[in-house]
């Protein structure tokens, strides 16, 4: 399956990134279970309209939509260096075949590049990826954990608030 690769605005695909990503947390957030999926489109398009998240999508011959990222640029807190962050890196499993996963990576890595960023941070919950991103020069940096601090019922989303200072 030959993919192509480009940066699309949040509203001219949400529903086919809901589709995606609806697959994509089936697939790897069952350590979740009962946060509930509730993807904001409100909160991804403010991010994209203030230039801090970028959404890629991977297309088939037949231009539907087969795989999702999105990452997030910014200065780091601790270098003011603009530094990029993954949100999510996604290919249906028929689009995993031969160097897609590879060639969407690279896409990713070099829209980040041409943005000004310094360095990307991928994850990986799955040892391919993992694989996969080792293979293309990235280093282990940490580990990843994870703890519910609710009752895990699927209770309602808390309200994002920022806090003042003391």
């Amino acid at each position: 399956m030959k993919l192509v690769f480009a940066v699309e605005r949040v509203r001219d695909c949400w529903q086919e990134v809901l589709g995606l990503a609806a697959a994509h947390w089936k697939e790897t957030e069952g350590y979740r279970a009962g946060e509930g999926f509730r993807p904001s489109f409100e909160r991804y398009s403010q991010y994209e309209w203030g230039q801090c998240f970028i959404l890629f999508i991977a297309r088939d011959e037949l231009r539907r939509a087969v795989g999702y990222a999105g990452i997030y640029i910014m200065p780091s807190m601790h270098t003011q260096r603009l530094i990029a962050t993954e949100d999510t890196f996604f290919l249906v499993e028929a689009a995993r075949r031969g160097r897609n996963a590879m060639r969407f990576c690279r896409f990713v890595e070099d829209e980040a590049r041409r943005r000004g960023a310094v360095t990307l941070a991928m994850t990986a919950k799955d040892k391919r990826v993992g694989r996969l991103l080792l293979h293309l020069g990235y280093a282990e940096v940490a580990q990843h954990y994870s703890k519910s601090l609710t009752s895990g019922a699927d209770s309602p989303p808390t309200p994002v608030r920022v806090m003042e200072p003391a």
